[in-house]
């Protein structure tokens, strides 16, 4: 039987990927969310963040009874080779590290997805890529189907799962977090970030306080619906009586009343 096995770092895009996942995991099938520890997030307490993030999830999935194995593959890298990759003005960093180290763990016969959504850096490297896993598998003898779920979300839509799930603020996004704690703002995540949250307010999904607006009964009811029979719910049958307007007005007055 093949594993189902996510990358998780405890961000917005993998953790939509996990808990959509792990919906469908299993006592004797469940999902397995692997993060990948190395120096690259350890970069001014992004490390110390995350790994908050996915304790405050882990707790969230276990309460929705979700069947999760939880594994840390740690890479150690020496300072140098650390500095001397961050010093490149381009390119996919992390890739170098982790590409070597998931086929090994995957086994014989894996799906392993990974949540890169729109507008990700990985886009333009993902050719290179997937030539390396190939020569990966070949060389491993790992039977790995990769897959990228989310390819065609926006991170807009990856919030918006979020918040209707409860977990918009259990996960972690910033690179550079501050000294304090707190997110820095200023960082290509947290950028991206603060964008989807302008498009959630700007499409009335969220308020100016950043809550979840909650959609209205919609009254409107066309006048020509209004001339069909109505069967009437109440004895006092003449508030179904009259013009398609008087009735429209009648079923709003029942509305505002059972509201009250």
């Amino acid at each position: 039987m093949s594993r189902c096995i996510v990358v998780w770092s405890g961000g917005a895009d993998s953790t939509k990927l996990l808990d959509d996942w792990s919906r469908y995991g299993s006592e004797h099938s469940p999902i397995h969310a692997v993060t990948m520890l190395h120096s690259y997030v350890g970069y001014d307490g992004q490390a110390k963040k995350e790994k908050e993030a996915r304790e405050k999830i882990k707790e969230y999935l276990k309460s929705k009874g979700r069947h999760v194995i939880y594994h840390e593959i740690d890479i150690k890298v020496s300072e140098e080779v650390h500095k001397i990759s961050f010093d490149r003005s381009h390119g996919l960093h992390q890739a170098s590290i982790w590409l070597g180290n998931l086929l090994p763990f995957c086994g014989s016969e894996s799906r392993l997805a990974f949540g890169y959504v729109q507008g990700d850096d990985f886009w333009h490297y993902s050719q290179s890529v997937a030539k390396v896993l190939e020569g990966l598998k070949e060389i491993t003898g790992a039977l790995v189907t990769i897959e990228y779920p989310l390819e065609w979300e926006t991170k807009a839509d990856i919030l918006k799962y979020l918040y209707r799930e409860g977990l918009e603020k259990m996960v972690w996004w910033c690179e550079t977090p501050k000294e304090d704690g707190d997110k820095c703002g200023e960082c290509s995540s947290c950028k991206r970030h603060d964008t989807a949250m302008y498009e959630l307010r700007r499409d009335k999904f969220l308020d100016v306080n950043d809550r979840m607006i909650k959609p209205l009964l919609n009254l409107e009811v066309k006048k020509d619906e209004c001339k069909k029979k109505i069967e009437p719910i109440e004895k006092d049958e003449a508030k179904y009586v009259g013009s398609p307007e008087q009735i429209l007005d009648n079923i709003k007055k029942d509305h505002e009343e059972m509201v009250q």
